[in-house]
């Protein structure tokens, strides 16, 4: 009885390393394989290697728009708040009144018109590709491959940072409407008490 349990565990433990054996060489030749499918990928998107290039500009493209809608909103809110200090002081010194309805529209402009830039410089953030996920996922790819899921992710943050200017750019608009509104209606307040 052991003998027949002695062959039936010897016959088990050779069925299991040629398990092994068929399982590791199924795993070479699916090496060997990729190996030239990935050489073929390389040669048929050789345009992964100038497109790596434009993506890590085009990071460096939007920050630059961003900041300078930023520039833009921070301009306009220095300029109402100088606007809204020096016209009601010279105003004043020729004899005007601040009881007038034009003046507090004027205010409540301005008031909106800082709140909006406000949160225009306040809201969304810039989407760049973090160092430590590079780090952390990203060290085993070959460079190529690396190259190639960079730029799908670089593709993925200039779409959200697309976004983000496009909302700067309409908030940009709305602060410089709502400052033109106050101005005017600050000239409104000068000319009918003239």
């Amino acid at each position: 009885m052991t003998e027949q349990s002695d062959s039936k565990t010897t016959v088990a433990n050779h069925q299991t390393s040629e398990d092994q054996r068929a399982a590791t060489t199924d795993t070479a030749e699916l090496a060997l394989n990729a190996e030239p499918d990935a050489r073929r990928l390389e040669e048929r998107y050789a345009g992964v290697n100038p497109a790596y290039q434009l993506a890590i500009s085009s990071y460096d493209n939007l920050v630059k728009r961003l900041d300078a809608y930023d520039g833009r909103i921070q301009t306009i809110l220095a300029f109402a708040a100088s606007t809204t200090a020096v016209v009601p002081s010279v105003a004043n010194a020729n004899g005007l009144h601040f009881r007038s309805v034009w003046l507090y529209l004027a205010l409540a402009a301005f008031a909106f018109t800082l709140l909006l830039g406000t949160y225009a410089r306040l809201s969304g953030t810039v989407r760049l590709l973090n160092p430590s996920t590079l780090y952390e996922k990203w060290l085993h790819f070959s460079e190529w491959e690396f190259k190639k899921n960079f730029i799908y992710f670089a593709g993925k943050d200039f779409e959200a940072n697309k976004a983000l200017i496009e909302k700067k750019w309409k908030l940009s608009v709305a602060v410089s409407c709502l400052f033109f509104l106050e101005a005017v209606l600050l000239v409104v307040w000068v000319a009918v008490r003239a």
